[in-house]
């Protein structure tokens, strides 16, 4: 993607720049991360509903010796009643039926049929689904039965029991950890498997405590609380125009799914050490920003592109999209809640999480900095704030927080809003900045705004906001500067 736009600053013919304007939105970068050691285990995914697979036989019994832990989503997707055909559908294409309509963003009503890739063809199964956004953690099973897939919507907390022959059987759910032998009945913020292993008398004898990872946690039930650990949140704002209907799915994950930090990523956890980086996906479609169309977009570059005179009234920068968009923010912001949650059930990946206070350090862009606010919304009583760093907001004047919560609360971006701004050709069109609502009446020590150098290479109205021209957040402020990235 980044090919793309030097190609189009080379190009002489304006107006052919004019056909392109649907790639020049941020995104389509890639890099890779370089998380630091944890210090604390944790999933490799933040999601608030554990899917369980298995198939039984006749007597209940558990074909496999466990249950498949396949994936985290933030829905409930379910089967629809529905007849099965003679052949029914194998664990594997149920598995990737389910994962395909999680993540289909154009459907929440019932499909018949998901296409599945096998090596030879592309195959259609038959297997209707429908799906609910989830609010609070919870457990999805697909069991399959005398020829029959069934699912059922339960709780955060599975229980099976074991018998002396060892045969496995589902027995019930809640949402709360009961461990009798430890003498444990606590609620559960996290998914757990707990196994019973009976007796000849059909009590219970000894009990095994598993996480979604089937980590054996059981000891830990009552060992002393872990200590904190430092965190480090990424949150992503627009990923393009490709993937404009494809809104974000509140999953968090460890790695850069999207390949949208461009190895900035790589500078701040070099910098701040986490035990452990999210990255969450801000990405909402065009309608939410103060551009509010595709064409809207594109008008806006081009009136800017047409600008010969370096004037700087206000008729030259109004030809920027800074009208608000109220409503498309607070869509952002809404949709961040469910991250938050989402991130609570992550970290919460052991028994005494809910006494343990980790620090997190965010990172956003661009639109992601509505998300990163509904994302605070949820955290702010579970977490202590450490610093803040608001890349490129979009929209960044209609709303805030709280910022004494931080430690450090920095801003970087164009300065539109300054005595004597860049021409505006030099400005980010892509966002027009504007100071962070009650920034400014935070102490100028800890708190405040960084714009991009005088002297920096390739600013303009898109590479004033991509996150690939932030290098200079490392290589120009010093420490001491307001900015200066430091734990």
């Amino acid at each position: 993607m980044p090919g793309i736009f030097a190609i189009l600053v080379l190009m002489k013919n304006r107006f052919a720049v004019i056909a392109f304007f649907c790639w020049l939105c941020a995104s389509g970068v890639y890099g890779q991360t370089g998380d630091s050691l944890p210090e604390r285990k944790f999933p490799s995914t933040g999601a608030l509903v554990a899917y369980y697979l298995w198939e039984e036989d006749s007597n209940g019994i558990l074909v496999q010796k466990k249950p498949a832990q396949p994936f985290l989503q933030n829905y409930y997707v379910l089967k629809q009643a529905d007849n099965d055909p003679k052949r029914p559908a194998s664990l594997l294409q149920v598995q990737k039926a389910i994962d395909f309509f999680a993540n289909d963003p154009g459907h929440l009503e019932a499909e018949k049929y998901y296409l599945e890739d096998s090596a030879k063809q592309i195959q259609k199964i038959r297997f209707p689904l429908v799906k609910s956004e989830a609010l609070k953690p919870g457990s999805v099973i697909f069991r399959l039965k005398n020829g029959q897939w069934e699912s059922l919507k339960r709780h955060n907390v599975l229980y099976f029991t074991i018998d002396t022959t060892g045969a496995i059987r589902y027995s019930h759910s809640t949402d709360s950890l009961v461990v009798f032998s430890a003498g444990i009945r606590r609620i559960a913020r996290s998914h757990y498997v707990v196994y019973n292993y009976m007796n000849i008398d059909g009590y219970i004898g000894t009990q095994r405590v598993e996480n979604y990872e089937g980590e054996d946690v059981t000891a830990q039930l009552t060992a002393e609380p872990v200590d904190p650990v430092r965190m480090l949140v990424f949150v992503n704002g627009y990923r393009g125009p490709k993937k404009n209907d494809d809104p974000t799915d509140g999953v968090l994950t460890q790695k850069d799914r999207y390949g949208y930090w461009y190895k900035l990523d790589n500078q701040f956890i070099d910098r701040l050490k986490p035990a452990v980086s999210w990255y969450a996906d801000g990405s909402m479609p065009i309608a939410t920003s103060n551009h509010r169309t595709k064409l809207g977009f594109a008008w806006s570059y081009v009136r800017t592109w047409l600008t010969f005179r370096k004037k700087k009234s206000k008729r030259i920068f109004a030809r920027l999209n800074t009208e608000s968009n109220e409503e498309g923010f607070n869509e952002r912001r809404e949709k961040g809640k469910l991250a938050g949650l989402a991130f609570l059930t992550a970290r919460c990946n052991e028994p005494h999480c809910e006494t343990v206070r980790d620090t997190i350090d965010i990172v956003c862009h661009s639109m992601g900095y509505a998300y990163t606010l509904g994302f605070i919304d949820v955290v702010r009583d579970k977490v202590v704030f450490g610093n803040l760093y608001i890349i490129a907001p979009e929209n960044a004047c209609f709303a805030g927080s709280d910022w004494s919560q931080f430690r450090q609360v920095w801003q970087y971006g164009s300065n539109l809003d300054q005595e004597d701004p860049d021409p505006v050709k030099q400005q980010d069109g892509i966002a027009p900045q504007c100071a962070v609502k009650g920034l400014d009446s935070m102490p100028a020590t800890t708190c405040g705004r960084a714009f991009i150098p005088k002297d920096w290479p390739n600013k303009n109205f898109i590479d004033s906001h991509m996150v690939y021209s932030y290098d200079w957040i490392f290589e120009c402020i010093k420490e001491g500067e307001a900015g200066f990235v430091t734990k």
